[in-house]
């Protein structure tokens, strides 16, 4: 039990320092033709433009979709 503590306490304390951020979760059942796949990219641009971090689940499905978008300028992705 300790240790999954203590493995919570370490992700909190790398993504400290990542803020404003939005963190992007979802199916990873879509894919790429699903018009939902695409409009997360979209999201996620709108959202890097107006000085938010994007957090994913890292994917598959929509999850992936932000952080395979290419990076914007002072917008870090982490997923």
């Amino acid at each position: 039990m300790f240790r999954i503590i203590g493995e919570m306490v370490e992700g909190f304390d790398r993504l400290s320092g990542i803020e404003p951020a939005v963190t992007i979760y979802g199916s990873a059942r879509l894919k790429p033709d699903d018009d939902l796949y695409n409009k997360t990219a979209e999201i996620a641009r709108r959202l890097g433009q107006l000085g938010f971090s994007i957090i994913t689940g890292g994917g598959p499905g929509v999850m992936e979709r932000p952080t395979r978008a290419p990076p914007r300028r002072g917008s870090p992705q982490s997923g």
